[in-house]
């Protein structure tokens, strides 16, 4: 088992689940692998995640707070990506564990490096390409995830405000 807090460093340091390692969520996440189709490069993800003790066996919890409250299901995303399916999220993630009272440690665990193959699902991924070519497909169901005012083009975050035609905005602070 592999215990990996996703939040702030800041926060990781005074207090973390023990034996949680920790995983910046920027290290998920890489422009120009994106635009390759994949999250990150393959290589990095073997480096990072085998860097973390993370084999095909190892089953990974992972978990995040309020500062950082994409880092776990990122990081389920990016294991599924490269074909690690043995990966859940703790259910209500660090605030829900301290509220329960359940133990906190300060110390800083050292992982076994362990060896991680990478072996890329683009099938999970849809490109521009892909959403484009099913637009209007009643068979399909494209969700926004940003709040209503970005799904109706009222706070701009991008370069032009609104939603792709027919999406079904769904706010991801309504699924926690």
């Amino acid at each position: 088992l592999r215990v990996v807090d996703i939040r702030t460093p800041e926060e990781y340091a005074s207090g973390h689940i023990p034996g949680a390692a920790h995983l910046a969520w920027q290290a998920l996440d890489d422009l120009k692998a994106n635009q390759q189709g994949l999250p990150i490069p393959k290589a990095r993800a073997g480096e990072l995640f085998g860097g973390l003790g993370i084999s095909e066996t190892t089953r990974v919890v992972a978990y995040d707070g309020p500062k950082t409250p994409f880092g776990a299901t990122r990081l389920f995303f990016v294991l599924e990506f490269f074909g690690h399916d043995k990966v859940q999220v703790l259910n209500g993630g660090f605030p829900k564990w301290t509220r329960e009272g359940r133990p906190v440690s300060t110390e800083v665990p050292t992982p076994l490096k362990a060896a991680f193959v990478a072996r890329p699902r683009p099938e999970l991924l849809a490109t521009a390409e892909d959403v484009r070519s099913r637009l209007g497909n009643p068979k399909v169901c494209l969700l926004d995830a940003r709040s209503a005012k970005e799904y109706a083009g009222e706070d701009l975050r991008a370069i032009r405000g609104g939603r792709i035609p027919g999406a079904v905005n769904v706010d991801y602070l309504n699924t926690m």
